[in-house]
């Protein structure tokens, strides 16, 4: 829970109204926060599953449970932290080692699949496994490792094959569902393009294979996804080769792997890109007894309906450890926020939700019309800049 202070000088009230407002938000605050609004509120890009999972199991029995909760529990912490890295830490593997008590339902599904044991094929039934999400974010918190939000880019995924001549990689084919298997597993949210006359318009399948990145972005604007994911696959000597570049916060990278196996290929990619965007959006706490601190403006802040939604907003982001009204005035709210990651970060996790828009850091100005350092004692001789946002609601 956070608690919430107000440092409101005379003149920056200009109306009852106003001061009105502050003193409902005072009283209403702890049922506001106490409750359970925060869960209600979904911001954002995509919003993906990461506490689910699916394991086939030859029976029913509690050892065989245990060893699939354990399985997936693995699954489910490196989707949480965004990082295979995270199976190291010996408080993971201690949770993982007692996977069952982290269960919050669990039940078995009818299969026509089969496992390979000792050679033979044996009737498997799917086991679907949901974990709670409070205990082990604590687990992670606790122990000052990454915890990416549910909320991740959203990824236009375009893909070309050389066989003979080029042609596009289309939805139901065997990389393009490995691709979206691998992107399942590690809790990234794929999209495939629909490949109609419009596309192939817009981006032949030549132009997607020389990764021409300008027909790219052309084709792709349809999609409005936060990312692009487009790469090209051939088969040589019985090796598969994939390349493919991200384009995404306008940055382009690259990706590759080979191997005999279409899913391998997939898979090696997947875990690149992944790895590649937990390192952008992740929360990477800070050092023991390092906190910091950032003040952000955020405009457009009308009425009271606004202010409780911002502030709902912000204290929902991981990022964030605790907040502080400073001023509010002329529909700019100004908070004093407690950061466990870089501002930065929070910088590129309001992009992807697109709640708040970034318009600019600035250098603050003594008693400017927009912020007035000497009226506000929590920002008083210790800001060097404030973030400015715009709130899009």
């Amino acid at each position: 829970m956070f608690s919430r202070s107000f440092f409101v000088s005379a003149s920056s009230v200009k109306s009852q109204l106003a001061h009105l407002r502050l003193a409902k938000l005072s009283l209403l605050s702890s049922v506001f926060i106490l409750g359970s609004m925060i869960s209600l509120f979904s911001y954002g890009a995509k919003s993906v599953d990461i506490y689910s999972v699916q394991e086939l199991v030859v029976n029913q029995s509690n050892e065989v449970r245990k060893e699939a909760a354990a399985r997936g529990l693995k699954t489910v912490f490196v989707r949480l932290a965004g990082s295979k890295e995270v199976l190291q830490a010996p408080a993971v593997r201690e949770a993982i080692a007692k996977a069952s008590i982290y269960l919050s339902e669990f039940g078995y599904q009818q299969t026509n699949r089969s496992i390979t044991i000792a050679g033979a094929p044996k009737p498997a039934s799917l086991l679907v496994m949901r974990f709670a999400q409070a205990p082990l974010e604590k687990v992670l918190k606790n122990n000052r490792l990454p915890i990416w939000l549910s909320n991740r880019p959203d990824i236009l995924v375009w893909g070309a094959f050389n066989r003979g001549k080029k042609s596009y990689m289309g939805a139901d084919s065997t990389m393009a569902r490995s691709l979206k298997s691998a992107a399942s597993e590690r809790g990234l949210p794929i999209t495939n393009p629909v490949l109609d006359l419009s596309d192939r318009s817009s981006l032949s399948a030549s132009r997607l294979w020389a990764l021409d990145e300008d027909s790219i972005l052309d084709a792709s604007k349809r999609y409005d996804t936060n990312a692009i994911l487009a790469g090209r696959f051939s088969k040589s000597d019985g090796q598969w080769n994939g390349n493919m570049l991200l384009l995404h916060l306008g940055k382009t990278n690259y990706f590759s792997a080979s191997n005999k196996s279409q899913r391998a290929v997939a898979r090696s990619i997947i875990d690149q890109v992944t790895d590649h965007l937990a390192n952008i959006y992740a929360v990477a706490p800070n050092g023991l007894g390092n906190p910091r601190s950032a003040i952000l403006q955020i405009n457009n802040v009308e009425d009271f309906d606004y202010y409780a939604s911002v502030i709902a907003y912000l204290e929902s982001l991981p990022l964030v450890d605790g907040l502080n009204v400073v001023r509010v005035h002329e529909g700019r709210l100004v908070v004093k926020a407690n950061l466990n990651s870089s501002i930065e970060r929070l910088i590129n996790t309001v992009k992807l939700d697109k709640k708040l828009r970034f318009v600019e850091t600035q250098t603050p100005t003594i008693n400017s019309g927009s912020f007035n350092s000497t009226a506000d004692p929590l920002v008083k001789s210790s800001v060097d800049v404030i973030h400015e946002f715009v709130w899009q609601e």
